[in-house]
């Protein structure tokens, strides 16, 4: 399904190939907001003066390894 040039690409992201499938075709549905990894979550939270970090679950779950 994947070539080496994709799964290299993942693996540099640090996404799963399991989720790309998944994070690929409900993008809009999995994530309402801000959507990165969780210290550019906070980051941005902490420029925008956000208490909360919206989507933070979603982002750990499905773009993490």
């Amino acid at each position: 399904m994947f070539t080496l040039t994709s799964q290299h690409i993942l693996d540099r992201l640090n996404i799963p190939a399991e989720n790309w499938l998944t994070i690929t075709t409900e993008f809009e549905a999995l994530f309402k907001g801000a959507v990165g990894s969780l210290p550019a979550l906070t980051d941005y939270c902490q420029h925008v003066d956000r208490k909360r970090r919206p989507s933070a679950a979603n982002c750990q779950k499905w773009l993490s390894a």
